[in-house]
């Protein structure tokens, strides 16, 4: 598994989130880490169903470090996803072993599936 995006999924939520992905990361985590996020976006639609009852907007802070990150979700069927984090700050191409132009991917794929 890729580390990372375990500490990701565990994080996302209060909720437990197990996924299990084979893929290519012997040649980079593109790949896995997409796939493991549209699917994780997919599943949050299905769950949500026709969303009746469901507050339709709420946001969370989140502190890992010395990165903090606020979200803000509408569940609106308009999908779009901003970010504004600086990803190569410290000039570092890794974050543990995911890309950080990835994790904005990564982000992209959830909210739009």
């Amino acid at each position: 598994g890729l580390s990372t995006l375990d500490a990701l999924l565990r994080k996302l939520s209060t909720f437990r989130i197990r996924a299990k992905c084979s893929g290519d990361v012997w040649i980079d985590e593109h790949h896995s880490t997409e796939d493991v996020m549209i699917t994780v976006g997919q599943a949050l639609h299905v769950a949500l169903g026709s969303k009746a009852g469901c507050c339709r907007m709420a946001w969370a802070e989140a502190q890992e470090g010395a990165a903090k990150v606020l979200c803000v979700m509408d569940l609106s069927n308009r999908p779009g996803f901003c970010c504004d984090l600086r990803w190569h700050g410290q000039q570092e191409e890794m974050a543990e072993d995911v890309s950080v132009e990835m994790l904005h991917h990564c982000f992209e794929s959830f909210v739009i599936n």
